[in-house]
């Protein structure tokens, strides 16, 4: 069975936040204390922090490939009004100002302003 547009949305969302945003965060939380702890050195930085750094990194990438996966499927349409029930509309409302705001964040990582 081949995967729609809109499943292949859903499924990068969740790996982004669910998976890579989540365990990226207790990294940072957690990732000195645990036995990779500050000692450990890859390219410099600690493990746990390469591995902190890797997993936010991948996290907004992913969230871009999702926006764009459901712009094509839409055509680059927005969602129409008259048609689409609040809870559509709400979504689309939040993916836009998260798809912006993570736009800004990755212009930030690379120093382009």
């Amino acid at each position: 069975m081949p995967v729609t547009l809109v499943q292949a949305h859903a499924m990068v969302m969740i790996i982004a936040w669910m998976i890579f945003g989540s365990t990226g965060i207790l990294f940072a939380r957690y990732g000195r204390t645990i036995r990779l702890g500050n000692r450990r050195q890859l390219l410099g930085k600690a493990v746990w922090f390469q591995i902190h750094r890797l997993l936010l990194s991948l996290t907004p990438l992913l969230t871009l490939l999702g926006f764009f996966l459901i712009l094509v499927r839409k055509g680059g349409q927005w969602v129409d009004l008259q048609v689409a029930d609040l809870r559509s509309i709400i979504h689309s409302i939040f993916g836009g100002i998260i798809g912006m705001e993570i736009y800004d964040q990755i212009l930030k990582q690379v120093h382009i302003y």
